[in-house]
């Protein structure tokens, strides 16, 4: 029994069991090398891509990939053999402009015609990230309202910043509030209007916050 490890050896041990002992390939450089690599990986991929089990791929952060990388992945999506595959990738688009190399191996890959669909992400509107608030904390929305409010506020309803600050608020009051009450407890003490709570308070909270994040957050923001 070989069990899994994750190492080199590990890796190299259960392979010869799956595909036996193989003689080392010869030595290449430069493109020689990449392409090798790339039909290697392509007839890799074919493996899993069958009409019984597609194979669905997610790539983040497209906006950082390399030249070798975005080449690689024009060749999966405009290979006429490669069916079954559908990859989902996702991009920031403040950070591309036309001449970035993923907007234009998108353009390329559009003109082999190759199925491209685009979708943009909205931020959060106010309503869902009061929704947000209410459902993490377990209260009602009109509870949740002025705390929502400022976090929208200070986030344009931008999803990562809305989670980050939400979490960003808790942390502070769990260290410098309350410090044995609960999370859910801590939150209904910030939004409960019979404790009559100021919300000038957090939001001088936030300004003077010393929490890291926090500050490079309002920066963002402000």
């Amino acid at each position: 029994k070989i069990q899994s490890r994750p190492s080199r050896t590990g890796f190299q041990t259960q392979k010869v069991l799956m595909i036996g002992q193989q003689s080392p390939a010869p030595e290449l450089s430069g493109s020689a090398a990449q392409n090798r690599f790339n039909l290697l990986f392509q007839k890799f991929i074919a493996v899993f891509t069958t009409p019984e089990h597609p194979l669905v791929m997610f790539l983040d952060d497209l906006q950082w990939a390399d030249s070798a990388s975005l080449n690689l992945l024009k060749l999966l999506l405009t290979n006429a053999k490669q069916q079954h595959l559908f990859i989902i990738g996702a991009y920031r688009d403040n950070e591309v402009f036309p001449a970035h190399p993923l907007m234009l191996t998108l353009d390329e890959i559009q003109t082999s015609h190759a199925t491209i669909e685009t979708l943009t992400l909205a931020p959060l509107s106010q309503s869902d990230v009061n929704q947000l608030i209410a459902d993490t904390f377990s209260c009602t929305n009109d509870l949740a309202f002025p705390f929502a409010e400022l976090v929208y506020q200070k986030t344009g309803g931008n999803p990562f910043f809305t989670t980050n600050l939400r979490l960003s608020f808790i942390s502070l009051g769990t260290k410098n509030a309350l410090p044995k009450t609960t999370r859910s407890k801590l939150i209904m003490v910030m939004l409960a209007g019979g404790l009559k709570l100021n919300l000038l308070t957090w939001k001088n909270a936030i300004h003077n916050c010393s929490h890291r994040f926090c500050n490079r957050l309002i920066l963002h923001f402000r």
